[in-house]
């Protein structure tokens, strides 16, 4: 009889105010034929179609939306995903965290943290990821890195939950991790897009360089 999958609710962020970007929203700006917010969540939806026979079900996609939501949004109409409104999403990334966990399914067996600005990660490095989450130990966090870089996305068993809902300001999920080292599982990727966020005009002129 076939075991039940391990079901992950992923929280993907994309509630900031990209403030190094000036009066763009990054999130909003072109990236390989889309924009960068589509892309990573097309890595997403991409891992999704992969990980079933890896006995991991990523059906529960919620985007925590808040600076310019209305166009975040629409961009997302077509997308099989819950867009979650988080209120307080000036006060830091740590707010739109706790925003998005608060609003995920109670029974998910895990929760995989994607920031919207990583839009390079590749499907197969979210797959690698999630695997070893689902056959790791209760208790676990697992993240990407790349060379001796800490990537995204990262994923905490539901044992962090509240300490996840408790994060404000600029706290992410740093914090939680770095309070509990022991249970940190470190999963090596040859993916460059696993740490190359997109914070300023020069970052996208470097993406676009390459």
């Amino acid at each position: 009889m076939q075991s039940e999958p391990i079901r992950l609710s992923v929280i993907l962020l994309a509630a900031g105010q990209s403030r190094r970007m000036g009066a763009q929203n990054k999130l909003l700006r072109p990236f390989a034929g889309t924009t960068v917010l589509e892309a990573a969540l097309q890595a997403v939806l991409q891992a999704q179609k992969l990980l079933p026979e890896k006995g991991v079900d990523l059906s529960e996609i919620i985007v925590v939306v808040g600076h310019q939501s209305d166009k975040v949004e629409s961009r997302l109409q077509t997308y099989p995903v819950r867009c979650v409104q988080n209120p307080d999403y000036t006060t830091g990334m740590g707010s739109s965290l706790a925003c998005g966990v608060q609003a995920s399914r109670r029974h998910s067996r895990g929760l995989m943290i994607f920031p919207g600005d990583l839009p390079a990660v590749r499907p197969d490095s979210i797959v690698r990821t999630a695997a070893a989450f689902a056959a790791g130990k209760p208790g676990r966090i697992v993240r990407p890195v790349y060379g001796e870089r800490a990537g995204h996305p990262v994923i905490f068993d539901p044992l962090y939950r509240d300490e996840l809902i408790r994060l404000r300001g600029d706290a992410g999920g740093k914090s939680v991790v770095a309070a509990h080292p022991s249970h940190l599982h470190e999963i090596p990727v040859n993916d460059p897009g696993v740490v190359q966020d997109f914070d300023t005009p020069e970052d996208f002129q470097r993406s676009s360089s390459t």
